[in-house]
């Protein structure tokens, strides 16, 4: 994570004003520099590589590439995204199983990607980038990093995404609590939650997606939510082995699948149609419908149209509650206690 970043001679300031705002021009070998080593790193490396400059560097503060994708492994965690478009243009998978991928399985094509178009020499793990101080004298960043090397570079490119760094919500006495605390973008790997009591606070991406696993082995599970989602059904389906095959023997086709993906992806995607917003609310509610208990489903329906929060799918998010282990709870937290 960059903590500062500021123009010589002044205090910290935003980074829109600490950048130029002329177009800089750059020669094939300046010195770039990308911090961040999961999706947007890997195509900076590549695209960068492939467009013929020679001296770009990677810097990456965890031991592996992947960025989100390496640091969540909470579980039931995948994309919400058919994984044929989310795929990298310049290296796309044709021996994807399913529609949609786990974890582990986009965090594995991440670093096939890397192993395959020989990217690792770009690549510097566990160097954090600390600080950014732009030089006008010398039109040049210096770069500190958490190795203790102080770099320097003409352009640096922030590829950090938007989930690098958790935060815990502020509940007074969470300090004393004396179980375990974790947030899901920090998920350990050695975490039991099996015949245990788990509460899980918020009701975003990561709780539709936990919720329905963690709620198979613990013993309890009680959802804290606040504000009731829009939880769409998610069109996950195998692919066939004879459509791999086609896919593996003819690189066309799967370039045909992929643009029918993202050519109805994106017609479909506005939130001011009001004819796609009213279809998915309905096919949402639809979906709440099949919750058993009437507080319950009461609880989970939303009070807002479809769209004014991040879109979320799931097909097993809603059928948990109707588990007996799994309970709702829509009143507000005060405290937490020991």
């Amino acid at each position: 994570m960059i903590t500062s970043i500021r123009r010589s001679g002044q205090d910290d300031e935003p980074v829109h004003n600490a950048l130029r705002q002329e177009p800089v021009m750059i020669g094939k070998d300046s010195r770039i520099l990308v911090i961040g080593a999961g999706p947007g790193g890997i195509i900076s490396a590549y695209q960068f590589r492939q467009a013929g400059y020679t001296n770009v560097k990677v810097l990456e503060r965890d031991g592996d590439v992947g960025g989100t994708w390496q640091r969540s492994r909470y579980p039931g965690l995948s994309c919400d995204v058919m994984i044929h478009a989310y795929s990298f243009s310049f290296n796309l998978n044709p021996s994807w199983p399913r529609s949609y991928a786990s974890q582990p399985e986009i965090l594995d094509y991440m670093r096939a990607t890397v192993d395959k178009l020989d990217l690792w020499p770009m690549i510097h793990l566990n160097t954090g980038v600390t600080g950014a101080t732009w030089h006008d004298d010398s039109a040049e960043w210096v770069v500190t990093t958490t190795t203790g090397e102080t770099l320097v570079a003409d352009v640096v490119i922030s590829a950090q995404g938007m989930f690098g760094e958790v935060k815990l919500p502020d509940i007074a006495g969470r300090g004393t609590f004396a179980g375990t605390l974790i947030h899901t973008g920090e998920w350990p790997h050695d975490l039991e939650i099996a015949n245990k009591r788990v509460a899980v606070i918020g009701s975003a991406a990561s709780a539709v997606q936990s919720i329905p696993e963690i709620a198979k082995v613990a013993s309890h599970l009680t959802s804290f939510q606040r504000s009731p989602q829009w939880v769409l059904p998610k069109e996950e389906f195998p692919i066939p082995a004879e459509q791999i095959e086609e896919f593996t023997q003819n690189p066309e086709a799967l370039q045909g699948y992929r643009d029918a993906i993202m050519n109805y992806i994106g017609p479909n995607a506005p939130f001011s149609n009001k004819e796609i917003l009213g279809g998915a609310e309905w096919a949402g509610a639809v979906a709440i419908s099949g919750v058993e208990d009437p507080t319950t489903r009461e609880g989970l329906t939303p009070h807002v149209p479809w769209g004014c929060f991040r879109p979320l799918f799931s097909n097993d998010y809603y059928p948990a509650f109707n588990r007996p282990n799994v309970e709702l709870v829509t009143a507000g937290i005060e405290r937490i206690t020991p």
